[in-house]
C-alpha cells in the first residue's frame, strides 16, 4: 500500500526490481526525508541502500548517488559521537536485589 509512510523502503526495492527508476526514487525519497526523522538513522539507511542488491540497476545512477550522498555505515555513525577508545564498561549493580515481575 503506497500510503502507508513504513512501507517506502520496501515500496521503493519493488519499484527497482520492476525497473520504474522514478517511482524508486521518489520513494527512497520519500523514505529519508519523510519516514526517518534521525540523521543518524538516515545516514545508515542511505548506506544500506548503496549497499542493497534490489537497487544494483541504481548503484550507478548520479540521481541515486546524490540522494544517497550522507550514506554511512553504523560504525563510522557512532564514530561521530565517541571513539571506540572513549566507551567505558558499565560497573557492575550494586543495588538492591532485583525480583523477576510476574
Amino acid at each position: 500500500n503506497e500510503t502507508v509512510l513504513e512501507a517506502s523502503y520496501n515500496l521503493a526495492a519493488v519499484w527497482a526490481q520492476i525497473g520504474d527508476r522514478a517511482k524508486a526514487m521518489e520513494m527512497l525519497r520519500r523514505h529519508f526525508y519523510q519516514y526517518e526523522a534521525y540523521d543518524t538513522v538516515r545516514a545508515m539507511e542511505m548506506k544500506e541502500a548503496r549497499d542493497d542488491n534490489v537497487f544494483v540497476s541504481m548503484h550507478r545512477d548520479p540521481e541515486f548517488r546524490d540522494l544517497t550522498q550522507l550514506a554511512r555505515s553504523a560504525y563510522l555513525v557512532g564514530a561521530e559521537f565517541c571513539s571506540p577508545e572513549d566507551l567505558l564498561a558499565q560497573p557492575p549493580y550494586d543495588g538492591p536485589p532485583m525480583r523477576a515481575i510476574r
